[in-house]
């Protein structure tokens, strides 16, 4: 098994639960304040936790090649339902051991991995948006916590070295 296919199941199974999110977390966005909006608006990114997910996705990196006759089913254990709240994408990430172990080990809990991983593509998503509107005003969705997007534009040095694209396995950022 060639390691794309190895990144890709891990990219599956470490990312999939949030990457499912968006028309959900849309739909939250446009609708009194949810539990979700709440603790979205709530969370703020450290760097700290940033260290945690590439330490995790640096897990998952070393499960899947210590394991490679099993990282093609880590796909089937990703849910497919594009409405999961957040809780039900926490207890989703619990019923992945590989990925809760890779979690567990980075000093993360499944909680600050979702919510950490859902602010940080909200904010990247946003500051990318920020930088094409070229200083044209920008709402800030309801369920975003706009220090997220600061925290982002203010580390962008930082942030480059620690390079999460490539942990997360972005092949474009790789030599």
């Amino acid at each position: 098994m060639r390691f794309s296919t190895l990144r890709r199941g891990i990219l599956t199974l470490a990312f999939g639960i949030p990457l499912m999110a968006p028309l959900a977390l849309h739909a939250q966005a446009t609708t009194a304040s949810s539990a979700d909006d709440i603790a979205l608006r709530q969370y703020t990114l450290t760097m700290g936790k940033l260290q945690k997910l590439k330490q995790t996705m640096l897990n998952l990196q070393a499960y899947a090649k210590a394991h490679a006759n099993e990282a093609d089913s880590l796909d089937d254990n990703v849910g497919d339902n594009g409405d999961e709240t957040l809780e039900q994408m926490i207890h989703h990430v619990d019923d992945v051991p590989p990925l809760k172990q890779a979690i567990l080990e980075a000093g993360f809990t499944p909680r600050d991995y979702v919510l950490t991983t859902m602010t940080y593509m909200q904010a990247t998503m946003m500051d990318a948006l920020a930088k094409s509107l070229k200083g044209k005003p920008m709402k800030i969705p309801a369920n975003m916590n706009p220090a997220n997007v600061n925290f982002v534009q203010a580390h962008k040095a930082e942030l480059d070295k620690l390079d999460l694209a490539r942990a997360m396995g972005d092949s474009a950022s790789e030599p």
